[in-house]
């Protein structure tokens, strides 16, 4: 899992207290305060971003889609007040999550974590379908261009 987190709000008391929050749990955090400067810290694939909805220069559905049309897969996070959860969540912002403010700095750091263990990001591909069993030239079983097999192992 990429343990690095982007955290983007324009209330600076806020966008440190989510960070240091989140680096002292152990994750690299890197910050931006508005939506042009998350686009751009989004190009280095953070493994999960935790965003305000409400940034001066875009919302969070226009933040969303542009992530996802930049080629970003990981999970975002909306940090939301309790008031604005219910108009939000009509909305329809597409977060993977949202943490309401105020909020508990060991809840946050677990709803970032579940988040990026859910993530379709993080799973793996699946494994390349076996082909057939290969021997490799020299080892016991392959002599001379000719497969031999091993016989019964000999105690002794």
């Amino acid at each position: 899992m990429n343990a690095s987190v982007l955290v983007v709000d324009n209330q600076l008391m806020l966008l440190d207290l989510v960070s240091s929050s989140l680096r002292q749990a152990g994750f690299e955090v890197s910050t931006a305060v508005n939506g042009q400067g998350a686009l751009q810290a989004a190009a280095h694939k953070p493994g999960a971003i935790v965003a305000s909805p409400t940034l001066p220069d875009m919302g969070g559905v226009e933040l969303r889609r542009r992530l996802r049309d930049a080629g970003y897969k990981g999970p975002v996070l909306f940090l939301v007040s309790r008031e604005d959860l219910d108009m939000i969540e009509k909305m329809g912002l597409g977060a993977n999550d949202y943490i309401i403010r105020p909020f508990v700095p060991r809840d946050l750091v677990a709803r970032v974590k579940s988040a990026m263990a859910r993530s379709p990001a993080r799973k793996p591909k699946p494994p390349a379908k076996p082909g057939p069993a290969t021997t490799a030239p020299g080892t016991a079983a392959h002599r001379g261009g000719k497969k031999k097999h091993p016989g019964p192992a000999k105690n002794g």
